[in-house]
């Protein structure tokens, strides 16, 4: 802000005699609020001090509202850094608005501690799945040194003469010879 230089140019208004903190005295990261209220005047706060009504009757409804920031003496930037609505309702909205993205911010929060268990227990469940599939491999290689010792000992298609039981019961006769029924490690066959 700069003298002469307010709103439309109102070259009368007192710039040394406004507010509780002159506003020519500020230092880098004071933050000066405008507010213009539902009567349409204008009011400016220093770090959150209200420094009371500046302008009357600046603004009616329907208006357009712009912000110029003239830069004088040390003053080498400024940075807008919330834009509000000056009403109790805008107030009321923005406050609504600020709950809303504490909430947002609060779920986003949960996700990505329950994010990190999940990424917590799927290290345990591939660590645990890496025991099972080599234990499982082991087995498979077990069970086909114990296949091997086995068909090396005696090939399965052997049958050893002594484990048959022939009876004396006749199934049948033919010009080779008769079938008779035998017993086959406790099975009937022929």
């Amino acid at each position: 802000l700069a003298k002469n230089h307010f709103v439309w140019n109102v070259s009368k208004f007192d710039f040394n005699s406004y507010g509780k903190k002159r506003l020519d005295s500020l230092r880098q990261g004071d933050r000066v609020g405008l507010r213009i209220t539902e009567g349409g005047d204008l009011s400016f706060s220093v770090n959150g001090e209200d420094q009371g009504v500046a302008m009357r009757g600046v603004y009616k409804q329907g208006w357009d509202v712009y912000i110029v920031v003239d830069h004088y003496g040390n003053c080498a930037s400024t940075r807008i850094i919330k834009a509000s609505l000056g009403s109790s309702q805008g107030h009321h909205a923005l406050k609504i608005k600020d709950k809303e993205i504490q909430q947002l911010r609060d779920k986003i929060k949960d996700l990505e501690e329950t994010m990190a268990e999940f990424q917590k227990a799927n290290v345990a469940l591939t660590e645990s799945n890496k025991s099972l599939i080599q234990a499982v491999q082991k087995l498979q290689l077990d069970n086909d040194r114990y296949t091997h010792v086995l068909q090396t000992i005696q090939p399965h298609w052997v049958i050893r003469g002594s484990e048959v039981k022939i009876t004396e019961e006749v199934l049948g006769k033919g010009s080779w010879g008769e079938i008779k029924v035998a017993m086959f490690r406790g099975t009937r066959v022929a």
